[in-house]
């Protein structure tokens, strides 16, 4: 199929298009709410960007945001899958500044009303062009390349609990060693029929970081030591499949069963030398879209400890026929 490039004349108009996930804790109030898009007058770095910061030692001149001129706003008085805010800015200069310069410095997407809470699946920039030599106009469709959410009050410091999810993303490490024996039962060398590893839920959290929403996490590998290299330790492959994180058990300070059977064969039947202890990570997906968290205890905290189940058929000393 051919294909042909045209320079573009004009821009002749251009609106937003969100896509309202209206089943993961999305909150109109009764008044409904004006969404609004203004541009940026200050760029920000997305893993770094907070209420008070563009990006790591550099402040807002505003909290939450150096906001330039309103580029369009739609006032919604119900929850709706799709929202299209028009741009009713001068559209072919906004438009070819932003080409110019790669998406210049961004934009801001707020909303107008307290207790306003919307999670959107996606957003487009829908735009009309008129190409040379042709006098009808093409849609384009383009995604942002960058985009954060941030929010004021910041999220509490984990401290001593187990934060899994929220922003920025929280990860749970765990490393463990299990004896070779255990009651005089060998481990080593044993078939491992199920292991798994038990979190209490510390319960629901403060709003807005409550979830009552089933999200989802998996358990990964871990390529080298946490403790050492911190948040930028290199992971491997996953382990088993998705977890549930069922809010219902999770509020009420229920379980979180992680079953890690894989791993621990895999150190059964190694030597002691070669696998002397056990490591994993657990990580929400998608990471780090939203600000609800969940928390279980760790060691040391009173009947919220973590706990290992094992399901052992011990080695024989003769071959089963």
């Amino acid at each position: 199929m051919d294909t042909v490039r045209l320079a573009v004349a004009e821009y002749e108009s251009a609106a937003l298009r969100l896509v309202v996930d209206t089943t993961a804790g999305s909150v109109l109030p009764d008044s409904g709410t004006e969404i609004r898009v203004h541009a940026l007058s200050r760029a920000f770095e997305g893993r770094e960007a907070t209420w008070t910061e563009a990006r790591a030692g550099e402040p807002w001149t505003v909290p939450g945001g150096d906001l330039g001129e309103l580029l369009g706003a739609i006032q919604i008085d119900s929850l709706q899958d799709t929202v299209v805010v028009p741009l009713t800015a001068d559209v072919d200069s906004l438009l070819s500044e932003w080409r110019a310069s790669e998406g210049g410095l961004g934009y801001v997407l707020s909303a107008s009303a307290d207790g306003t809470m919307l999670t959107f699946a996606s957003q487009v920039l829908l735009f009309d062009v008129l190409a040379e030599t042709q006098d009808t106009t093409i849609e384009v469709l383009r995604g942002p390349q960058t985009q954060t959410f941030i929010f004021e009050p910041s999220a509490p410091d984990p401290a001593g609990a187990l934060r899994l999810g929220g922003l920025p993303a929280a990860r749970v490490y765990v490393r463990f060693e299990l004896p070779d024996s255990l009651d005089g039962v060998p481990l080593r060398g044993a078939r491992i029929n199920r292991a798994s590893v038990f979190l209490r839920s510390t319960g629901s959290q403060p709003p807005p970081f409550a979830t009552t929403d089933t999200t989802f996490a998996n358990i990964f590998k871990l390529l080298a030591d946490p403790f050492d290299q911190g948040p930028k330790t290199p992971i491997g492959s996953n382990l088993g499949t998705l977890l549930q994180l069922d809010p219902v058990v999770l509020e009420s300070g229920g379980e979180q069963e992680l079953n890690i059977t894989a791993l621990v064969r895999e150190w059964a039947s190694a030597s002691a030398d070669s696998v002397p202890d056990l490591s994993f990570g657990i990580r929400a997906l998608p990471e780090g879209v939203a600000i609800g968290f969940w928390e279980f205890g760790q060691l040391g905290d009173p009947g919220l400890e973590p706990r290992i189940e094992l399901l052992v058929t011990p080695p024989t000393e003769f071959d089963v026929p």
